[in-house]
């Protein structure tokens, strides 16, 4: 059986792929963190989308009242 896997002198934590030559990180510390990383910036993009939406939502609004302010005054 082929080993898949090689450790990186020096680095006990990554190791290389030996298929696709990526470097993995095994530290738990690190991959939690960026996971957590990941989850803020999901977050993040979220919110940007629900402001957009808002912000939409608003200009529409204003829209319509000129509409009936405009209307009022025929």
């Amino acid at each position: 059986m082929q080993q898949k896997y090689a450790k990186i002198e020096g680095y006990s934590y990554l190791l290389r792929d030996l298929q696709t030559n990526a470097i993995l990180n095994t530290d738990p510390v690190a991959v939690k963190k960026h996971e957590r990383r990941l989850q803020d910036l999901q977050k993040e993009e979220y919110r940007e989308m629900e402001l957009n939406n808002i912000k939409q939502d608003i200009l529409e609004l204003k829209s319509l009242i000129r509409e009936l302010v405009s209307s009022k005054s025929l």
